[in-house]
């Protein structure tokens, strides 16, 4: 079942929606519970717990991220938010409450342990009240047991068939190719979905790198807040 690989990939995207009171002025980031074990022991599943002794964390210095497996390099502006990775975690296990399918639920804990949140910043501190707070997130997924999957597309159109499963409901555009996320051929898919009264806008791009997935998720609602996004992306270095 290829689509349950993004799973994962698609829970993060969907609680940087939701998960952040900077939705809506009104709105409240929802509570986080631990997901529950057997005979409702706590067991929460670590995000990348199968592919950190591989290919490592990566390392942050200051306002710069880089990870030596993806020759990866990426600057956050000094005002932007970074978080840190308990913070993604607790932001994805938010996300995951809020998948009501039992099935897809499991699937989404199973490929929490192949992906790997590289940096997730934000232009405010996630439950800054105010208007929605415009967020860039970089992951990567081992998908090396589906070598299937070749290109950014064929990624993408897994990413929205399983967000089209999910309670949020999104419109999409077309997938459209020949872009780049540093030096590495990408392509994109681009959603849109209702937050309260806010229409918001989500860009995913997906990037094969070996036995991986790099993939950027840019979320916004205005467009100056989108050219800052996608200067931030091409500026990254990768590949």
């Amino acid at each position: 079942m290829r689509v349950k690989s993004v799973v994962c990939i698609v829970v993060v995207g969907m609680s940087s929606l939701t998960a952040n009171s900077g939705c809506s002025q009104n709105s409240t980031p929802p509570a986080v519970a631990p997901a529950a074990g057997p005979a409702g022991v706590a067991a929460p599943t670590p995000l990348g717990g199968q592919v950190i002794g591989q290919i490592g964390l990566g390392e942050l210095t200051g306002h710069t991220y880089t990870h030596q497996h993806f020759k990866l390099s990426v600057t956050i502006p000094d005002e932007w938010y970074i978080q840190k990775k308990s913070e993604v975690e607790q932001m994805t296990q938010a996300g995951s409450a809020m998948v009501q399918d039992p099935n897809t639920k499991a699937a989404a804990q199973a490929a929490q342990q192949r992906t790997l949140p590289l940096v997730s910043a934000f232009r405010h501190p996630p439950g800054t009240p105010g208007p929605f707070n415009s967020s860039m997130i970089v992951m990567a997924e081992n998908v090396g047991f589906l070598p299937g999957l070749k290109q950014g597309q064929d990624y993408l159109q897994l990413i929205q068939k399983s967000m089209s499963g999910m309670a949020i409901k999104y419109e999409f555009d077309p997938i459209e190719t020949g872009l780049k996320i540093g030096s590495l051929p990408a392509d994109r898919l681009r959603a849109h979905t209702q937050i309260g009264a806010q229409k918001v806008h989500q860009e995913y791009y997906a990037a094969r790198s070996g036995d991986y997935f790099l993939v950027v998720i840019l979320s916004y609602s205005e467009e100056p807040d989108l050219k800052t996004l996608r200067a931030l992306l091409e500026s990254m270095k990768a590949g």
